[in-house]
C-alpha cells in the first residue's frame, strides 16, 4: 500500500541523511519535504471541522463516497501500520512516529479535519499501548519519539485547526456535533512519555527535554488564532472557540489551586498567549464587567470580541506560574521573562484605557470626579496584582523571607517594548503616555518583595506604588489637568485600590504552599 512506503521511505531516508551518508543530508531532508507536502495535499477534506467533525454523519457521507477513497484508504492503512515496529526490540520505531517526523518537514497547511483525526488516533493508540511513544536508548535521528506531541507542534501552523481540536464545546452542530476531551487529557491526564534507558535488568528514565514543546505551540495558536509568536492583534479580537480554550486552559492548569506550577516548556506559549488576552486579564484583575471575582462558567461570547472570565485568583496562580520563565535577552544581554510581556502588555492597556477617560471643560474637572475615580481604582488594581506577582518570583518560599534575590530580580525595565511581538500598535497619545511613564518596574517588584520580608502587615504600606503614580501623572500631563483638584483625588482613589490589588493577589499566591 501507498502508506506503508511512504513510512518505509521515511525510515530510509532518515538513515541516509543521518549515518549513511551525511553529505548529502540536503538532499534526504528535502527529498522528506516535497514528500510531505504531497501527503498534505493528498489528505484534503472538504469543509472543516467546525462545520462536519470525524464521526459525524456529513464526514462519514463524504468518506464513504468515491471522493472520500483515497483518504479512507490512507486512514485505514495508517490504522495498521501505526502501531507496527520498524526498528528494533531495544530501539523501536513505530510508523506514527515516522510519519509525524515526515510530516514536520512540510512547508504546507494540513488539513484540519485530517489532523483532528489522527490526533484522535495517537491518543488512542497510546492509550491501548502505553509506552508506545517512549524514547529507548538514543532514539533515532530526525524522528521525535512523542509522535502525538509532534503532531500538535504540526498543528500549531494551522490555528483553526488546533482551535478545533481543543474547543471544549466540541465540533459541528445539531446531530453532527462532537464533543472532545483533548485538552483535560492533554494538561491533565497524559503520562507524558519520558526518555528510557536500559542498563541490563536496570531501567533509568528521565524527562524528555522537548516535553509538551509541541502542546505549548498548538494551545497558543488555538487561543489566539495565529501560529505561535506571530506578531499581535489589536487588544480584545478574539473568537468565541478561541475564548473558550483560553478559559478551559487556565481553569484546567489551575485544577486544586496548582496553577502556578506549569510545565517548563508551556509557560512562553501560554504567556504569550496570555498577553493576547490582556483586555481580559486587565478587566478580572479589576474586578470591573463582565467578568466576577469568583469567574463565571461560560465566556462573554461577542462574537470576534469574545473574552475569558475565569475567576480573579484562578488567573492570578495561572499568570505567576508562567512569568519566570526566560522569554529572551536585551540587546545588552539582560534576561526578559514572561512576566515582563505581561507587565508591558498591562501598561500599555492602562494607558489606552485611561485615555478614554471624558473629557472635562476648562474649570469643571468636578464633572469628572466619577469617571476619573474609576479609572483610576481599576489602573492601580491591576498594577497592584503585577506587582504581587513579580515579588513573589523574588521570595523565596511565599512565606516572609527573602530567597536568591540577585539571581531571581531578572527584570528588564520600559524598554522590553520592542523586544514584544505580542504588543500591539496603540495611538500617538496614548503611546506618549507610555513614553512620559517610563519607570524601572523592577524596583517596584523588589520594594514589595523587601516589604513583605520584613512586615507582619504589608497591606499598612504602599510599597511598590511608584509605577501607578508614573502612569497616572503621565495621564493628567497628557490631559494638562494635573494640577487639578479631579486629577488629585483620582491619584489618592488609587492608592487604595493598589493595595487591595496587591493583597489580594497575595492571597491567591498563597493559596498553595
Amino acid at each position: 500500500m501507498p502508506r506503508l512506503w511512504a513510512i518505509k521511505l521515511t525510515n530510509e531516508l532518515n538513515q541516509l541523511a543521518y549515518d549513511d551518508d551525511k553529505k548529502h543530508k540536503a538532499q534526504y531532508l528535502e527529498l522528506q519535504g516535497g514528500l510531505a507536502d504531497t501527503i498534505a495535499k493528498a489528505t484534503r477534506v472538504p469543509g472543516s471541522v467546525a462545520d462536519a467533525p470525524p464521526g459525524s454523519q456529513k464526514f462519514k457521507d463524504w468518506l464513504a463516497g468515491e471522493d472520500g477513497r483515497f483518504y479512507r484508504q490512507w486512514m485505514e492503512s495508517l490504522d495498521r501500520h501505526g502501531t507496527k515496529n520498524y526498528g528494533s526490540n531495544t530501539q523501536p520505531l513505530y510508523g506514527y512516529q515516522s510519519l509525524v517526523g515526515l510530516m514536520q518537514h512540510s512547508n504546507a497547511k494540513y488539513d484540519d479535519q485530517f489532523l483532528y483525526e489522527l490526533g484522535d488516533d495517537l491518543i488512542a493508540a497510546e492509550k491501548k499501548q502505553p509506552g508506545i511513544y517512549t524514547e529507548w536508548g538514543a532514539g533515532h535521528d530526525g524522528i521525535r519519539a512523542d509522535a502525538l506531541d509532534g503532531l500538535l507542534g504540526v498543528m500549531s501552523k494551522n490555528p483553526d485547526a488546533a482551535t478545533a481540536f481543543f474547543d471544549p464545546a466540541g465540533n459541528g452542530s445539531g446531530s453532527d456535533h462532537r464533543g472532545n476531551d483533548h485538552l483535560k487529557y492533554l494538561l491533565n491526564e497524559r503520562e507524558w512519555p519520558q526518555h528510557s534507558t536500559a542498563a541490563g535488568p536496570t531501567v533509568f528514565t528521565m524527562d524528555d527535554p522537548l516535553n509538551r514543546t509541541g502542546l505549548g505551540a498548538a494551545l497558543e495558536a488555538a487561543a489566539t488564532g495565529r501560529e505561535p509568536n506571530s506578531a499581535g492583534a489589536a487588544f480584545g479580537q478574539h473568537s468565541e472557540a478561541q475564548a473558550r480554550v483560553m478559559q478551559e486552559t487556565i481553569t484546567l492548569l489551575d485544577k486544586d489551586g496548582n496553577g502556578d506550577t506549569i510545565p517548563e516548556n508551556l509557560k512562553v506559549p501560554l504567556g504569550r498567549a496570555l498577553a493576547d488576552y490582556t483586555v481580559d486579564t486587565h478587566a478580572i484583575l479589576s474586578g470591573t464587567e463582565p467578568s466576577s471575582p469568583g469567574g463565571l462558567s461560560n465566556i462573554n461570547a461577542n462574537g470576534d470580541e469574545s473574552g475569558i472570565t475565569n475567576s480573579k485568583h484562578s488567573l492570578l496562580r495561572v499568570m505567576r506560574g508562567v512569568s519566570d520563565a526566560a522569554y529572551g535577552t536585551t540587546p545588552g544581554g539582560e534576561p526578559v521573562l514572561v512576566y515582563d510581556l505581561l507587565y508591558e502588555n498591562e501598561r500599555r492597556y492602562s494607558a489606552e484605557y485611561l485615555s478614554t477617560a471624558r473629557d472635562a471643560p476648562a474649570g469643571q474637572q468636578s464633572n469628572v470626579v466619577g469617571d476619573w475615580d474609576n479609572r483610576a481604582r481599576h489602573v492601580a488594581e491591576v498594577y497592584g496584582s503585577m506587582t504581587a506577582i513579580g515579588s513573589d518570583m523574588i521570595l523565596d518560599d511565599r512565606d516572609t523571607k527573602i530567597g536568591n534575590l540577585n539571581d531571581q530580580m531578572r527584570y528588564t525595565y520600559h524598554g522590553v517594548g520592542g523586544l514584544f511581538t505580542q504588543i500591539p500598535v496603540v495611538g500617538d497619545p496614548v503611546q506618549r503616555m507610555v513614553d512620559a511613564a517610563t519607570y524601572e518596574y523592577s524596583k517596584d517588584v523588589a520594594q514589595a518583595a523587601e516589604d513583605v520580608a520584613q512586615s507582619e502587615d504589608s497591606a499598612a504600606t504602599t510599597a511598590g506604588i511608584d509605577g501607578t503614580n508614573a502612569l497616572l501623572d503621565a495621564w493628567g500631563d497628557e490631559r494638562g489637568v494635573s494640577d487639578s483638584d479631579a486629577h488629585k483625588h483620582a491619584k489618592g482613589e488609587a492608592k487604595q485600590s493598589f493595595i487591595t490589588g496587591r493583597e489580594d493577589a497575595y492571597s491567591a499566591l498563597r493559596t498553595r504552599k
